[in-house]
């Protein structure tokens, strides 16, 4: 029969026996905080165990005698304070690893934690706490009144070190940590100055069921579309391995084409894809690591060099198979990349740029490429990081040009349009791929503080050369996602064009294929302002993804641009030639404007007018030119 006086204890056992119990069946890892957390419900456990044994003898259910007693009392002295200690360390593990504050923690929290054993182990001779009579009953000393105030300040501490780094931590754990404190303090005042007997062990438990149930629950490791880790997960587990001595390997996979999966197979086969490579994933090592980054990304870390090189294998045989997922066949191309973390030291910002950087260097080839980790593919990142450094700089001192591209007309032989593209030199690097720099920019999202200033560039160089201008239709200009995603963006661009005292019909801005495929009521607002605007639209790179003459119709293009990779063989290969033409004629019969890029053979430009295209771009008639080359070629071809 449970006594009144432990009734708490039991309370509090039981409910961190469950905690523990569901805690342990989690998917998780043993980064430092869950270590942290999985020791404090041993030590909660350990405090309520103990109370009801120390409670049963007292109360002469079964004698234990006085030496025993002294040592199950010093016992829990010990584990009492080495609670505060690991809530200590638990709030430090919540800001993320760092070597430098883990020792100081260790230092600064060891401290009263060893000084409180060495009283606790001189308490069984000395007996400077408590005393056990013959009966068996337990009586206070002077001293227990000075550790019980010794716990008090050790709890407070730890409330002042969680108010000293509160804007470092995220608000739901400031908050959740603060009120767990809180709740062990006020258990261990009411015990103490209240005189409830055996009560601390109850309010322990609480604290640790809502650290369990807030920012220790499956959520915070598990992504809810997959049930592999989270990418936030993946942020804490793998500073933790960064600043190790031994750091292991990643395996990176990249499905790079999932979006379009999913939009493509509209009943849910997409999405279901997506779980079925995250779990083919989990099950190809014996204790997963898996995390997914994003859609269609996941990381999977390994310990050494030669796991991560049977994995590499492993996942490229797996992903060239297809998937059976209601009754369909489904393949993804993906690139695969192993990444040693041995080599080099990388922080967890560089690190996710590394993998991003090592994905993207041979997507867009629609089959399974395995991509090794290389002092020449760390050369070039580290090349790719000084640019991004740089393009701070760049910005804040608008060092960006535009560059013109023109578009010839076959049929009225000579240069009709010009399509306005960004550049950026550094000072002592040279010129800039314009895809690395608008990729930074885009994943920076700043490129919707670049285009306004470009387009004023472009607006001053058409109001300075009227002249020049009288026989150019239009200025094409991209526009990204970002850009149109934005409220109110459009409308700015519109008064730039307004204050220059420029007809909008001079304008035309560019949407890539991606962008009209991904349909939303933001961009089809923006496009409306534009449209009633008189600013005419063009669809780039059509041919490049998974765009349909659906996605096409559904916007007010008038000009469509056919993607450069689809010229690839027209001369060679006769399939390929007889697709091109009959595109041509649809989209010519559709009522479109087409304009051939990428075109650099004469061959070409002969078979493009033979099918009816007119309107070639490409390196056959022109490079993209600065300003003044551009106008001295405007000057020969239009006299």
């Amino acid at each position: 029969m449970i006594s009144g006086q432990d009734h708490y204890l039991w309370a509090g056992l039981i409910l961190l026996c469950f905690n523990l119990l569901h805690f342990t069946r989690q998917r998780k890892l043993p980064d430092q905080n869950t270590k942290t957390f999985l020791i404090g419900i041993v030590l909660g456990m350990l405090v309520c165990a103990m109370g009801i044994v120390m409670s049963a003898a007292e109360s002469g259910r079964f004698f234990l005698g006085e030496k025993v007693t002294l040592c199950l009392l010093s016992g829990t002295a010990v584990v009492q304070v080495l609670l505060p200690y690991e809530l200590l360390r638990f709030i430090s593990s919540r800001l993320g690893y760092d070597a430098n504050r883990e020792r100081r923690i260790d230092l600064l929290g060891l401290i009263p934690v060893l000084a409180f054993i060495l009283l606790a182990v001189l308490n069984i001779p000395m007996e400077l706490f408590w005393t056990v009579t013959e009966e068996g009953q337990i009586q206070l000393q002077l001293w227990h009144f000075w550790y019980v105030n010794g716990l008090l300040l050790y709890y407070l501490f730890d409330l002042s070190y969680l108010l000293a780094y509160r804007r470092e931590m995220e608000r739901q754990s400031w908050n959740v940590l603060m009120e767990a404190s809180g709740i062990m303090l006020f258990g261990l005042v009411i015990e103490y100055y209240f005189r409830v007997d055996l009560f601390f062990g109850f309010p322990l438990a609480l604290s640790i069921s809502l650290l369990h149930l807030t920012i220790k629950n499956p959520n915070a490791y598990i992504d809810q579309g997959t049930h592999v880790f989270s990418d936030r997960y993946f942020g804490i587990w793998m500073a933790e391995k960064l600043a190790a001595a031994r750091k292991g390997a990643l395996v990176a996979v990249d499905c790079y084409q999932m979006n379009q999966i999913i939009r493509l197979y509209a009943d849910g086969t997409g999405a279901e894809f997506e779980t079925k490579v995250a779990e083919s994933l989990w099950g190809m090592t014996a204790v997963p690591h898996v995390f997914r980054l994003m859609r269609g990304r996941f990381a999977i870390w390994t310990e050494t060099e030669k796991e991560a090189d049977q994995l590499l294998e492993a996942c490229a045989q797996r992903l060239n198979a297809p998937f059976q997922i209601k009754g369909q066949s489904v393949r993804c191309p993906a690139v695969v990349v192993k990444i040693s973390l041995d080599e080099g030291k990388l922080s967890m910002d560089e690190l996710i740029s590394y993998i991003s950087f090592c994905l993207q260097r041979t997507s867009g080839q629609d089959k399974i490429q395995v991509v090794r980790d290389s002092p020449e593919l760390r050369a070039n990142f580290e090349y790719e990081l000084e640019i991004e450094r740089f393009f701070k700089e760049a910005l804040e001192k608008d060092l960006f040009q535009v560059w013109y591209q023109p578009v010839y007309s076959l049929h009225q032989g000579r240069f009709v349009s010009l399509e306005a593209l960004s550049r950026l030199k550094h000072p002592q690097l040279g010129w800039i791929s314009p895809e690395l720099f608008i990729r930074i920019a885009a994943r920076r999202g700043l490129l919707p503080q670049i285009m306004p200033r470009q387009l004023e560039r472009i607006c001053r160089f058409a109001r300075e050369n009227r002249k020049m201008f009288r026989f150019i239709r239009n200025i094409k200009i991209n526009l990204s996602p970002q850009e149109l995603a934005e409220p109110e963006y459009c409308e700015k661009l519109l008064n730039i064009i307004r204050e220059n005292g420029l007809p909008m019909t001079l304008f035309q801005f560019e949407l890539t294929e991606n962008t009209a495929t991904e349909y939303s009521k933001e961009l089809d607002g923006c496009i409306q302002r534009l449209r009633r605007a008189g600013v005419g639209l063009c669809l780039d790179d059509f041919g490049s993804g998974y765009a349909n003459l659906n996605a096409v119709m559904r916007l007010p293009f008038s000009v469509i641009k056919l993607d450069r990779s689809l010229l690839t063989g027209i001369c060679e290969d006769g399939s390929v030639s007889v697709f091109y033409q009959n595109m041509v004629f649809i989209l010519n019969q559709l009522g479109y404007s087409v304009i051939a890029e990428g075109v650099e053979k004469r061959q070409e430009v002969d078979l493009l007018s033979m099918w009816g295209v007119d309107l070639i771009q490409g390196y056959y008639f022109s490079a993209p030119l600065p300003p003044d080359q551009l106008l001295e070629l405007l000057s020969a071809s239009n006299p």
